[in-house]
């Protein structure tokens, strides 16, 4: 969708502006390639889209990527507080600013919906998942801190699902529990569109080679490094397995209170190495390469990389979460969500028998290409967003 288009027949363009994010091009998580994949989708087709960044994340601001509109707005780098701040900025800014329809991310930004509603915008919530669950890690000093964090930002989500439905013309959820979670009376207002995922060239190892990395002769892991990942689950089955498959770990932060834990689990085994971020080629190659892509998240509204593990035909061991088995079907082996046993024990099966693996990525990548192509997700969005403007 490179080329410049028009609107559909008959339409006018679409004026849509999107906060509640970090910004694009993405550089921090999930919900910012989202937003990057549906804005690079509507920009072609001749909408105007504007996109609301926080300005400490990005040292080069342009004003225009790819076709939409950049704008950078001050905040402070304390979770919710930084987002919410922002948030608020971002709605008071488009206000003075010819908008049609204000697409806000996350469930906690949404006490903010009341004020382009009442100036007669549409506004489309998006929620990216429930709140993080209760931890099991850690010293009792690191899961006591945490988890005061967590009680209190699950108090707070749970609140912020009244605003959810009150502000909201439509509720965009990207998985039926993620719309289980904010209500399951005021479905009228709720779309599903799941999260898309661009179907990608296989790559021989080259780069990876560099790292010592030999191709199917590991295990998989890509994601931020944060507690609901699931990641400690992954380390503690990995070493209790008698292999010589190494375990490698792509993500970060690896400084962080949890970053720190997980290198700390890992100590002593030499099989397990943690690479930090990676992009490009170099992910491309070990997502190819990879004997088995690990999934073990206790909590996501839709995951991007399962989709991206599916996609590359690798493979796939996941939680039997519900979001995720409704994004992978019969296309991965599951283990109970939260039982490091339970992942160890379907570990070893696929990694003594070979042909289970052979099997378990011949049908995936097709699964991704049959229901999960960002085109499709971008022309659903869409017509979202015109039924919105008809009513």
């Amino acid at each position: 969708m490179s080329e410049k288009t028009h609107p559909p027949t008959g339409r006018s363009a679409l004026r849509v502006a999107f906060l509640g994010l970090r910004g694009i091009p993405a550089v921090y998580g999930g919900v910012d390639r989202v937003i990057e994949e549906i804005t690079r989708g509507l920009t072609p087709r001749g909408h105007q889209v504007v996109v609301y960044c926080w300005n400490n994340t990005y040292e080069e601001r342009p004003r225009e990527y790819k076709g939409t509109e950049l704008v950078y707005l001050p905040t402070i780098p304390v979770r919710y507080v930084g987002t919410l701040l922002h948030t608020l900025l971002a709605c008071l800014d488009l206000l003075k600013r010819d908008i049609d329809i204000v697409h806000i991310n996350n469930t906690h930004n949404a006490i903010f919906g009341f004020i382009p509603r009442l100036f007669g915008k549409k506004v489309v919530i998006q929620p990216h998942g429930p709140a993080w669950p209760m931890l099991r890690w850690g010293t009792f000093r690191e899961r006591f801190l945490m988890n005061f964090k967590i009680f209190l930002s699950r108090v707070f989500l749970n609140l912020c699902r009244y605003p959810t439905i009150w502000f909201a013309h439509r509720v965009l959820v990207i998985s039926q529990p993620d719309a289980d979670y904010i209500s399951t009376t005021n479905t009228d207002k709720f779309v599903l569109i799941h999260n898309g995922c661009n179907i990608p060239d296989l790559l021989q190892a080259d780069k990876m080679l560099g790292l010592g990395i030999t191709p199917k002769r590991y295990l998989l892991f890509v994601g931020r490094l944060v507690p609901r990942k699931g990641c400690h689950y992954l380390i503690r089955a990995f070493r209790e397995l008698e292999t010589d498959l190494e375990l490698v770990i792509v993500g970060g932060p690896l400084e962080s209170t949890y970053g720190r834990f997980l290198r700390r689990i890992a100590r002593g085994d030499a099989r397990i190495r943690f690479t930090g971020p990676v992009y490009g080629a170099m992910l491309n190659e070990l997502f190819t390469n990879a004997l088995i892509y690990a999934h073990p998240s206790e909590s996501e509204g839709q995951s991007i990389a399962l989709l991206e593990g599916l996609a590359f035909g690798t493979c796939v061991v996941s939680s039997d979460t519900p979001e995720s088995i409704e994004t992978a079907e019969a296309n991965a082996s599951y283990f109970k969500s939260g039982d490091w046993e339970d992942l160890r024990r379907v570990l070893e099966d696929l990694i003594r028998n070979p042909e289970k693996i052979e099997v378990g990525s011949r049908q995936a990548r097709a699964h991704v290409e049959a229901k999960y192509q960002w085109n499709d997700k971008v022309l659903a969005y869409e017509k979202m967003y015109y039924d919105l403007l008809s009513n």
